[in-house]
């Protein structure tokens, strides 16, 4: 069974080390105000995964694309 797109943000909140611009530790990369935009667009492809049905447009050519 795949991970859900909330399994996956939970994930990143396991005490992992991350440093931003300067050095800077980030506690939380899901809240961060920069990273956390990556971290959803991250998990929309959880979420494409769990949707229904098995094809979907690939977004650089506009065909449909099976998963």
């Amino acid at each position: 069974m795949l991970r859900t797109d909330s399994e996956y943000m939970s994930s990143l909140r396991d005490g992992r080390s991350v440093y931003y611009r300067g050095g800077k530790k980030v506690e939380d990369i899901t809240s961060h105000q920069v990273l956390s935009a990556a971290v959803r667009h991250a998990s929309l492809v959880y979420r494409w995964q769990a949707s229904p049905g098995d094809e979907g447009t690939d977004g650089c050519t506009g065909q449909r694309a099976r998963r």
